[in-house]
């Protein structure tokens, strides 16, 4: 697998001398076929003309050929034994190699089809093209060989192998906007009779956890996300920055909606300044500079499928704002510390940006009257008498709100 994989593990004199032979298809077809035979001899020369040709820059060729190798790797797991053979080798041996096989599939198929939407002159949508939805139903096909029913169980069981096969589904569906069939892969992998996650590598469950947690996201399953986005940061490479930011992206917004503030140093550790600019708001009740946030980094909370949570989270900004309104008007020692008029707030929001009519106050009252709804605020809405009336202690019982 790892010689397949023509990576850092294989010294890359080697690496360009494989792959400029491997484009003259015949005489790779030919070498191959004198060391291995069947079904092992195609899915070797098949697999390294392919990365010959998306080496040479022609990823639609390069997408048949890994195809070609995807097919013949499971016409081999599907006629595998299910148990040890006379060596005493294990029925799953050849696992690394379906996942170096299946991982060059699905990388190969997404730039075949970024290629093909440059060539007809259009930009690469959300939802992916044809090549990579190939490569989902060729993938998804290896998941129903490895939920068959077999005599090997744990490390030696096919099952072995669903944890990468899912990862790779995760990817994919969420390139191609397919998410409807997830949930049958995670209970695929969510059952009693899985294996247990000890027995496979720490990438494959870190991997695991952080598409599970983006997906509960989607469905704004957000307590189960943050279990998943959790485990993830936790085990994931502690050298791995690139990885646990990606991590991050997701989990500090399901933090602050849970009233936690990330800690200051984690700013400087992971390139996070989106975030860190949020919270700063966030805390300091900002709304002026949070809408602006919200509209600077637009493209990048919807490309995370993000954008609907960083809006629900404007609660806590509006939360520190009337906070700020209170202890202001007990600063300038008012008569009556507990009663504050709309009109106050009013400009408050006015100096944030936000119009509202001198006349009508139905959306500061709407704002204030959720806050009190959602326990943020003590108090209630006089509406007659524009007047919002707090509790003299404890306004803002939410101790852990970020302020």
């Amino acid at each position: 697998a790892a010689f397949l994989e023509l990576g850092d593990k294989v010294p890359s004199h080697v690496t360009n001398v494989v792959l400029k032979a491997a484009l003259n298809t015949h005489r790779v077809q030919m070498h191959v076929n004198n060391l291995l035979s069947g079904k092992w001899a195609e899915i070797v020369s098949s697999h390294i003309i392919s990365k010959a040709y998306y080496n040479n820059g022609k990823p639609g060729e390069a997408f048949k050929w890994a195809k070609k190798a995807g097919e013949a790797c499971e016409e081999i797991m599907a006629k595998s034994a299910s148990s040890y053979d006379e060596e005493g080798i294990p029925p799953n041996w050849y696992l690394p190699i379906v996942d170096c096989v299946l991982n060059n599939l699905r990388k190969i198929a997404y730039d075949s089809d970024k290629e093909t939407k440059a060539t007809m002159g259009m930009i690469m949508p959300t939802a992916g093209g044809k090549n990579q939805r190939e490569a989902y139903d060729l993938i998804r096909a290896f998941l129903n060989l490895c939920n068959q029913k077999e005599k090997a169980v744990g490390a030696r069981s096919k099952k072995m192998g669903t944890l990468f096969i899912v990862n790779h589904l995760f990817k994919l569906a969420i390139r191609i906007n397919l998410l409807r069939g997830t949930a049958l892969f995670i209970r695929s992998v969510d059952n009693p009779h899985f294996p247990s996650f000890d027995l496979f590598a720490k990438s494959q469950t870190v991997t695991y956890n952080y598409y599970k947690g983006r997906l509960n996201m989607m469905e704004e399953n957000y307590t189960e996300a943050e279990t998943c986005l959790d485990y993830a940061l936790k085990h994931c490479h502690k050298g791995s920055v690139g990885n646990k930011t990606r991590v991050l992206q997701f989990l500090i917004p399901l933090k602050l909606l849970k009233n936690q503030a990330p800690h200051k140093d984690l700013f400087s550790k992971y390139p996070l300044q989106q975030y860190e600019d949020i919270v700063r708001a966030i805390k300091t009740g900002n709304l002026r500079l949070y809408n602006e946030l919200l509209r600077k980094y637009e493209d990048f909370f919807v490309s995370k499928g993000i954008y609907l949570l960083m809006v629900r989270l404007k609660r806590y900004v509006y939360c520190n704002l009337v906070r700020k309104v209170f202890k202001l008007n007990e600063k300038y020692k008012s008569s009556k510390p507990q009663q504050i008029s709309l009109k106050v707030f009013r400009a408050a929001f006015k100096f944030h940006g936000v119009e509202v009519s001198e006349d009508n106050f139905d959306e500061i009252e709407c704002i204030i009257a959720n806050l009190i709804h959602e326990k943020f605020v003590k108090g209630y809405l006089a509406h007659g008498r524009a007047l919002v009336l707090s509790t003299k202690s404890d306004k803002f019982p939410k101790k852990n709100l970020p302020s």
